[in-house]
């Protein structure tokens, strides 16, 4: 199965698993995420990403996105 993974503005997040090559990656508005969508994202067992401290935007956070779940392929 795919890692289910939520960036967000967080210093705590999980690590991603150099076992497995499939993600799904859900980069959110430069607002934040819902409460409603916070509590599909916990229903669907999705870790965090956290990127930054900062507020990215949407486009730069996916860039990040990808390059933190590719780090452990190197």
């Amino acid at each position: 199965a795919p890692q289910v993974w939520v960036c967000e503005q967080s210093e705590s997040a999980s690590q991603p698993d150099p076992a497995s090559e499939d993600a799904i990656v859900f980069v959110g508005p430069e607002g934040g995420w819902t409460t409603d969508e916070r509590a599909q994202f916990l229903e669907a067992k999705a870790r965090t990403l956290a990127l930054s401290r900062a507020t990215l935007r949407s486009e730069t956070a996916a860039v990040a996105a990808a390059t933190a779940l590719l780090r452990p392929f190197r």
